[in-house]
């Protein structure tokens, strides 16, 4: 059996930035434990399987449908944003999808629906919106505590974050700007001791064109790449907090991830809906065949 693959990189047009994923085309469902160990040789961050639904029944010429998984090289993922924008990047670049299809929507095991549409060369997510809470006094001092471990440097923490129902293990924390997230030289491994398995650093940035900058951790989900390149779910969360914190609203939003790969993501929060927009670009680098 062969099932054709591709290597995507999301949030950017660099064939060595952005975050990579893996993209298999299925005709039907495999068992999951096939599914995790083909995710575990292409040991990339993330790979995402789909397959056609048994029958898709809103008939929408403007519109194709799929059910996903998501799974990294040690478990199964409930959520991906990134790997969501590789697979609709690839599925509209390649034209494996009908000419008039311009939205791609993914049905979850969750029961969750991701639709990605189509905007010229950029694919623009629609994923529900996270709210955040303020932890005790306790939890915020040791949060904060760890936060300065992991980007070994005494920062000055302006926010601690826990995430609301269905991101209830993110954690998000904004340092002030003069404190150069970008530059920091962090340890990912020190974020394990906060018990969250996404932690999301945040800061203002002094380009005046980027409205929010970001790193994500999550090393207790992946030994091997502790620091995500680029996380799409991660902007659930921070969407949200900093169209309210600039009382921007739901107006655009520019984004960087500024980890080593760095990426750039359009964002908007869609508050009556409770949604963000999640866009960026993508690069195929690699494409084959598995041979089962």
């Amino acid at each position: 059996m062969a099932l054709p693959f591709y290597i995507v990189n999301a949030f950017t047009t660099n064939p060595y930035g952005g975050n990579p994923a893996g993209v298999v085309l299925l005709k039907e469902p495999l068992e999951t434990e096939i599914l995790q160990q083909i995710a575990k040789n292409f040991n990339q961050p993330m790979v995402s399987f789909i397959w056609p639904v048994a029958e898709d029944l809103s008939h929408d010429p403007q519109s194709a449908i799929f059910n996903i998984r998501w799974f990294n090289a040690s478990l199964e993922v409930p959520l991906c944003g990134h790997a969501s924008l590789a697979t609709a990047g690839a599925l509209f670049a390649l034209n494996l999808l009908p000419p008039t299809v311009n939205t791609v929507r993914f049905q979850t095991t969750t029961g969750r629906v991701v639709s990605a549409s189509r905007t010229g060369d950029w694919v623009e997510l629609s994923l529900a919106a996270a709210t955040t809470r303020v932890p005790s006094q306790d939890e915020v001092d040791r949060l904060t505590k760890i936060t300065r471990k992991g980007l070994d440097k005494d920062v000055t923490v302006n926010y601690v974050g826990i995430g609301g129902e269905g991101f209830e293990s993110y954690v998000m924390v904004e340092i002030d700007q003069a404190d150069d997230l970008a530059g920091c030289k962090p340890d990912p491994g020190a974020f394990l001791e906060t018990g969250y398995t996404v932690n999301i650093v945040t800061s203002s940035d002094s380009d005046s064109d980027v409205n929010f900058i970001s790193r994500m951790f999550a090393p207790a989900a992946s030994a091997t790449i502790p620091e995500d390149p680029v996380c799409g779910s991660a902007h659930c969360l921070l969407t949200p907090y900093w169209a309210h914190k600039l009382g921007l609203n739901d107006a655009p939003m520019v984004a960087k991830q500024v980890s080593e790969r760095g990426g750039d993501l359009r964002v908007r929060w869609r508050g009556p809906e409770k949604l963000i927009s999640l866009g960026g670009q993508s690069r195929i680098t690699m494409k084959g065949d598995l041979l089962l």
